[in-house]
């Protein structure tokens, strides 16, 4: 999952919320763990 209220990214992205979320998914999420935990 991830947070989008303004606590879980302020400090490092200030309003910039959408740059947030493509951060998230492009570099914090494991996607790999993701499509095992899908296919399981």
């Amino acid at each position: 999952t991830i947070d989008v209220w303004e606590h879980a990214y302020y400090i490092d992205h200030r309003n910039a919320r959408p740059k947030f979320v493509e951060t998230f998914l492009n570099n914090l999420a494991d996607w790999d763990f993701a499509a095992a935990n899908f296919a399981a």
